[in-house]
Parts: structure tokens; sequence; C-alpha cells
């Protein structure tokens, strides 16, 4: 069985990987509202000659990609959040 301390190190280890999936989510959500608004600016731009197809493209797979990238850290954080409370619960 794991000593206080080692416990306590790591559930420092694991907040700290809390603390970066929680800044990951953010960056990945921020991603995807600009990728919204790039096909926004797509839509507007496709009577410029078709012009805005290009960009309508370009900002659809962005906007999937950092939907699945936050999806993807949503799921990590809320296993990590489980095993920072299982160590919780062993430690009191």
């Amino acid at each position: 069985m794991s000593t206080q301390a080692e416990m306590k190190s790591q559930l420092q280890q694991l907040e700290a990987q809390k603390r970066k999936l929680e800044d990951e989510i953010l960056k990945s959500s921020q991603g995807f509202k600009m990728s919204l608004w790039g096909i926004g600016i797509g839509v507007i731009l496709l009577p410029l000659f078709w012009s805005g197809i290009p960009v309508i493209l370009i900002a659809g797979i962005a906007a999937i990609y950092y939907s699945v990238k936050r999806t993807t850290c949503e799921d990590k954080l809320v296993n990590l959040e489980t095993e920072i409370h299982k160590l919780e619960i062993s430690m009191a």
C-alpha cells in the first residue's frame, strides 16, 4: 500500500494534469468557435465567384478537428477526475 506522502504526490500530479486538460479544452473550444466564424465568412464570400468554397472546406475540417479534440479531452478529464476522487477517498 502506498504511503500518505506518495499518495499526496500522485494527487498533485493528477491535479496538474487536470489543469492542462482544462486549458486544452478551452483552446479547442476557441478553435472551434473560430472555425465556425470561418465557415460564416466563407458563406458570405460565396457570391464572389465561388471563392468562399475553399474557406468553407478548410474551416469545416478545422471545426471537425477541434470538436473531436475537445471531446477526447473531456473524456480524459472525466477519467482523471474519477482517479482523483478515488485517490482522495483512499487518503481519507
